[in-house]
């Protein structure tokens, strides 16, 4: 038993060893790639780790998670406030609406370029009419991915868009890409249409 004990402990102890070499071999990659995004010195890059670090605790996320969702944003030409700012924003809406983080960051991403809206308002109305409906912040997101293009050209409001989203999938409960590929089309041929 003793020896068994011993062992156990043995293992436990190299496996923690292992999961933190991987840990800092993986922040060490993404601060290296940040910094060759930013043109920011190691020293600075640094510097943010501590940032992402605090923010991982204060949002009662992984620093890995932070970190990755940090270089997408750099990789968008966007400013240290505005990734911090997204960053936070990412985090609360994938713990709201139960999505992974790295897929919330695309879905409001993808919304917030396509239609010029600011994150929150983005994050807020998904959750928002994701709650008021029999349907979900993330398949809000999703449905949205798949029509804001066809929106954002014939400069249908965002809000109206989503609300169509909501509408139609809490009354058919259709996958949330089906809605977005549907209301696509019908904006896609709404933009065809000519005087006659």
């Amino acid at each position: 038993m003793i020896w068994s004990a011993i062992t156990a402990s043995y293992y436990k102890v190299i496996r923690e060893i292992s999961a933190g070499i991987k840990f800092v071999t993986e922040m060490d990659a993404a601060l290296t790639e940040i910094g060759m995004v930013t043109n920011q010195t190691r020293e600075q890059t640094v510097g943010l780790a501590k940032e992402y670090n605090n923010l991982a605790k204060e949002m009662k996320v992984l620093t890995s998670e932070i970190t990755s969702g940090a270089v997408e944003f750099y990789r968008q030409d966007l400013s240290q406030e505005e990734v911090m700012k997204r960053l936070k924003v990412t985090t609360m809406y994938s713990k709201v609406a139960n999505v992974e983080f790295g897929q919330s960051g695309e879905l409001l991403t993808a919304t917030v370029n396509s239609m010029g809206v600011s994150i929150e308002r983005a994050a807020d109305v998904f959750l928002y009419l994701g709650d008021a409906t029999a349907t979900s912040g993330e398949e809000m997101g999703k449905g949205f991915s798949k029509t804001s293009g066809a929106a954002a050209a014939l400069g249908v409001e965002f809000e109206k868009v989503a609300s169509w989203i909501a509408v139609i999938s809490s009354k058919t409960r259709e996958s949330a890409e089906s809605i977005g590929h549907s209301i696509n089309t019908m904006l896609s041929r709404f933009s065809r249409l000519t005087e006659t």
